[in-house]
């Protein structure tokens, strides 16, 4: 979108138009739907510098941060295959490491977990054959 897609309106936003074509174009460059308008017409306003947010969750920041190049290349990776943005998939991933620090699991829940009793016979059965033939 850019501004001859969008005009003033007398109360200082903008008044932008989506399309289908708009839409099916911001797909195309990996936007999810979640980050996209909706097709229809949109009034939008600068929130005043001081305002604040009713969600910071919601709250969009821009930041310049060095991050290693390889980490970089396993983010974009990731977000290819899922289908997502490059922006959307480091926060996912970020949400996800911080919702996992602060509620671990604890040592019953994994010995309830089928797949990691599962992952676990698997390791302990290979450990075993490597150590008959080491014998």
């Amino acid at each position: 979108m850019n501004k001859k897609d969008s005009k003033s309106n007398k109360n200082g936003g903008r008044i932008i138009t989506v399309t289908d074509e708009m839409r099916n174009a911001m797909k195309a460059k990996g936007i999810d739907d979640d980050e996209m308008l909706s097709v229809g017409e949109h009034t939008l306003r600068r929130r005043p510098k001081n305002k604040i947010l009713k969600s910071r969750r919601d709250a969009k920041i821009k930041t310049s941060i060095f991050i290693e190049a390889d980490i970089i290349d396993n983010v974009r990776e990731r977000a290819e295959k899922s289908g997502t943005s490059f922006e959307t998939q480091i926060n996912k991933e970020l949400r996800q490491n911080f919702e996992r620090d602060s509620n671990p699991i604890s040592y019953a829940e994994l010995l309830q977990n089928e797949q990691f009793i599962g992952t676990l016979c698997n390791i302990l059965e290979a450990r075993l054959k490597r150590g008959k033939r080491a014998a």
